[in-house]
């Protein structure tokens, strides 16, 4: 049976819900749950890594934490598992701990389409509570999370962020749809990921198209300026909340289930993979996890 992943997953219940905040129009599942995900992907091949990520609707991250004991509890069924979890990024928030907890992997940034002035003064990483947060991510040799609809709000948050620090970036840097109007900033955004040497990309990728071929320019391009040992593609990003920008149809309309979410990541990783890159023949297992076992200290 072959390996499978999910780097890139949101776990709630119906409870966790009634404290959202949910913008008007927004596409959400009432409740998603680790026993459901796992018995999806159980099906279609050896669950190695499991990444449970803080969704933005919710105040806090008690979600991630949650999915962690459902997970305990699911052993048995299940076996060895590797779960992390990435938490909110919040300078203000009493942690109390939480950062030490053994299977979280670090914080999440949530900057969607922050203007850049907004983002500098809001993210000052000489302040004293963002130098405390920073001081214990680098502690902890912990990571953190980027999301950001554009590269230029990528780029400049990358620069505030100390240069020890490991940094993932969301849905490839390139979570809008009809991005390539921005190409320019992306290549930028490439360069300073290559010259800090710490930065990955994760997927699935669905979020800049839902078309994989649309995607493969993306993807060829951040492994030739980054190194194909930067990116990892196999992720669902379950429940698939949200609208398509383009057609107006829900993620969860186009992905219904995991394997539909993961099959769009395999193709995508195939047509990569099709044709050399910087004169080298790239395996597509790697781009989708072997990279992730690396990064996150799972034992092959």
């Amino acid at each position: 049976m072959s390996e499978i992943i999910d780097t890139h997953v949101h776990f709630y219940s119906h409870k966790d819900l009634q404290q959202a905040s949910i913008p008007p129009g927004y596409s959400h599942s009432p409740d998603y749950t680790l026993g459901h995900h796992l018995k999806e992907m159980a099906k279609l091949g050896e669950i190695r890594l499991i990444i449970s990520v803080y969704m933005s609707i919710f105040p806090n991250a008690q979600h991630v934490f949650d999915s962690f004991e459902e997970m305990t509890n699911l052993k048995q069924q299940y076996g060895e598992i590797k779960m992390l979890g990435f938490l909110n990024a919040d300078p203000q928030h009493a942690y109390d701990g939480q950062l030490d907890h053994p299977q979280v992997q670090g914080v999440r940034f949530l900057l969607w389409d922050t203007p850049v002035e907004q983002l500098k003064a809001q993210f000052d990483p000489n302040a004293s509570e963002w130098q405390e947060l920073f001081r214990q991510i680098s502690k902890n040799r912990q990571h953190v999370l980027l999301l950001a609809t554009a590269p230029t709000i990528l780029l400049e948050s990358i620069r505030l962020i100390p240069p020890e620090i490991t940094i993932g970036v969301d849905h490839l840097g390139a979570f809008s749809w009809g991005i390539k109007s921005e190409m320019g900033g992306y290549e930028e955004l490439l360069e300073l990921a290559a010259s800090r040497g710490n930065v990955y990309f994760k997927g699935p990728g669905y979020r800049t198209d839902v078309n994989p071929e649309a995607v493969v320019p993306f993807v060829r391009r951040l492994i030739e300026k980054v190194g194909d040992d930067k990116i990892i593609l196999e992720a669902t990003d379950a429940p698939n909340v949200g609208n398509h920008r383009a057609s107006g149809e829900t993620y969860r309309q186009i992905y219904p289930d995991v394997k539909s979410a993961l099959e769009f990541t395999h193709q995508l990783a195939n047509l990569v993979c099709q044709e050399p890159i910087n004169g080298r023949i790239i395996q597509p297992n790697r781009i989708l996890r072997e990279n992730a076992f690396e990064i996150y200290g799972v034992r092959c």
